[in-house]
């Protein structure tokens, strides 16, 4: 339910914090296209005018433009990507029957509770973590084969849970997840209300297609031609540079944005799918271990606890 109110409220929540900056990159159309007059009667009446520099315009309008080629790209490369590889931890196909290529193991899950200075920050930062131990699931091929494999993860279930199952990717012996958080994970996009918020994440991508290249990136072509307009004027005394000007701007567009926006998203896929496959450590001694009694600070509040022991 969380994920499919995350989606649904995403494309207002771009809506609401495009507008505000559509108005805004307006008003500085507006204030280039007038910036030539302005000077122009200024210098005639020897007056003196505050206006806020071209290029100060064009490096907020590349700016924007940086986040929301990044924000396209995470959209369109990373959350998709995300979703298939949740999609082998799919222990059964269509039929109901076992897929190859993943095993299923018992395991414990130690709900990592934020402590002190960290449960303010868990107020703004939903996600909860917790570690998953369970027994090595494969044959090492030097025969050195460890006990157990001991890693973090991402939790839907927020308490201490033992003995239920998890999976494991086939060749990938760090890569297990407890079943339970898999299933809720391909609920939040596998549900009828999820898969029409995917034609809504569609819209943002081209929203976000729409509002960098057709309006922000002609926005600055046409500053950098009011830069040059002015300068040619020759009515300020500290005249912006239009060499200076392209110069910035094809470094935003040509290496900047794209190094950014798809490296970025690169790395970030990266970190994160080897954190799902790859992350933890195998071990021949459990230090994340379920405690046999909890106590008054393992919860933040008395109902917590009620909800726990009824749970339990």
């Amino acid at each position: 339910v969380t994920h499919n109110v995350r989606y649904a409220s995403v494309l207002c929540l771009l809506d609401g914090s495009t507008t505000p900056f559509v108005a805004l990159f307006l008003y500085f159309l507006y204030s280039a296209y007038k910036r030539p007059d302005l000077l122009h009667d200024a210098w005639m009446n020897n007056d003196e005018v505050e206006v806020i520099p071209l290029s100060d315009m064009l490096h907020t309008m590349l700016g924007m433009l940086l986040f929301y080629a990044f924000l396209t790209v995470y959209l369109a490369f990373f959350v998709k990507r995300r979703r298939k590889l949740m999609m082998r931890y799919d222990a059964r196909d269509s039929r109901g029957e076992e897929r190859i290529g993943v095993k299923t193991v018992i395991g414990n899950v130690l709900f990592d509770r934020p402590r002190h200075i960290w449960k303010i920050i868990d107020r703004f930062y939903y996600t909860d973590l917790a570690y998953v131990t369970y027994k090595y699931p494969f044959e090492a091929p030097d025969g050195m084969t460890p006990k157990y494999v001991e890693k973090k993860i991402r939790t839907y279930h927020p308490y201490h849970r033992e003995n239920v199952a998890i999976l494991v990717l086939d060749g990938l012996p760090l890569s297990g997840q407890p079943k339970a958080d898999v299933e809720r994970d391909l609920a939040s996009f596998q549900s009828e209300y999820a898969i029409r918020n995917r034609d809504k994440i569609h819209h943002i991508i081209f929203l976000c297609l729409f509002f960098g290249l057709f309006f922000l990136y002609r926005a600055a072509l046409y500053i950098l031609h009011q830069i040059k307009i002015v300068g040619e004027m020759e009515v300020q005394e500290e005249e912006e540079d239009i060499d200076e000007a392209w110069m910035y701007f094809w470094i935003y567009t040509l290496g900047i944005i794209p190094w950014v926006s798809i490296g970025g998203n690169a790395l970030q896929w990266w970190l994160h799918y080897r954190w799902i496959t790859r992350g933890g450590v195998a071990t021949d001694t459990l230090s994340k271990i379920v405690p046999s009694s909890l106590q008054t600070d393992d919860f933040t509040s008395e109902e917590e606890a009620k909800r726990y022991v009824a749970m339990a």
